[in-house]
């Protein structure tokens, strides 16, 4: 049994139904029980309820479970919330944990959500128990979240220059279901490395219609972050992954979702044609993300 934590998220709830068509039979962790309803009728998986910041609350979520996807939202306590999964697994029996990470995830990062992660790895190293890494640069489903702008002016507003990120699709990421994965790391990019002037023009590309990135002062991106209502350290965490990626950190490419899934990777141009009645509003998608979220912008 697979058991897969933070399956309401945006990224967790695409894991679960990627599972759930591979015919993978596991259980998704749900905190909030009002949202068990969206994964309830997929086949094959088991909804339970839990909270890692209440570790009392996981042994029976955890009982059968022999591997598990951890993976939860970026937050200053990240670390810990991860830290109270890993000892209630190994208390449990669980003998492999899958960590869905960040590229270049390192405690001595210079960024603070790269940071969190790389200390929960670490933690978990050490734990004793069997591990892997994945370690996804960008998702493509970040994109989602400029769905408004797009629909309404044909825009989309960050302040990423000139630099390139590498955005994959998270439903491309199927690791988790093989074996032989234990004690490694994989760093897991799309197939190119794009500016968010290069995004603009597939999305116009897919929707028929001109859509343009404009670039704006990283105080002004900090401020507009924090007009949704996101909290102080999600908005300072964001302009410290856009000066990371103007250093080029963001921009490598790498072969392990060939080498790994045995697959070619989702591009671009794919992702924006599937979505294209979402971002020109004609669509309503229910899992749009949400902000803050873990996925990397």
């Amino acid at each position: 049994m697979i058991l897969v934590t933070g399956a309401t998220g945006t990224n967790g709830v695409e894991i679960v139904k990627l599972l759930s068509r591979s015919g993978v039979r596991c259980r998704a962790l749900v905190r909030n029980p009002e949202k068990i309803s969206t994964l309830s009728d997929l086949p094959g998986v088991e909804v339970v309820q839990g909270d890692l910041s209440r570790p009392e609350s996981l042994p029976p979520a955890l009982d059968g479970v022999d591997r598990a996807l951890l993976y939860s939202s970026i937050a200053p306590d990240l670390a810990e919330l991860q830290g109270n999964f890993v000892r209630a697994a190994k208390k449990a029996g669980v003998r492999h944990i899958v960590k869905f990470s960040g590229m270049d995830a390192d405690p001595q990062c210079e960024w603070r959500f790269l940071r969190w992660h790389g200390i929960a790895e670490q933690d978990l190293e050490e734990s004793g128990l069997a591990f892997t890494h994945l370690q996804p640069n960008q998702f493509m489903q970040v994109y989602l979240r400029f769905q408004v702008m797009i629909a309404s002016q044909g825009k989309f507003y960050a302040a990423s220059k000139d630099s390139r990120a590498s955005p994959v699709d998270v439903r491309d990421i199927a690791a988790l279901t093989g074996t032989g994965h234990e004690g490694k790391k994989y760093v897991i990019t799309g197939p190119e490395a794009l500016t968010y002037f290069d995004v603009a023009d597939k999305l116009s590309a897919a929707i028929c219609k001109k859509v343009s990135y404009v670039d704006v002062p990283l105080e002004a991106a900090k401020q507009a972050i924090l007009d949704t209502g996101a909290p102080a350290w999600f908005a300072e965490g964001q302009a410290e992954q856009f000066r990371f990626r103007w250093q080029g950190n963001q921009s490598r490419i790498t072969s392990t979702i060939a080498d790994v899934a045995g697959k070619k990777p989702t591009s671009f141009e794919d992702f924006a044609r599937e979505y294209a009645s979402y971002f020109r509003g004609e669509a309503n998608f229910a899992l749009a993300p949400r902000m803050p979220s873990g996925a990397i912008s």
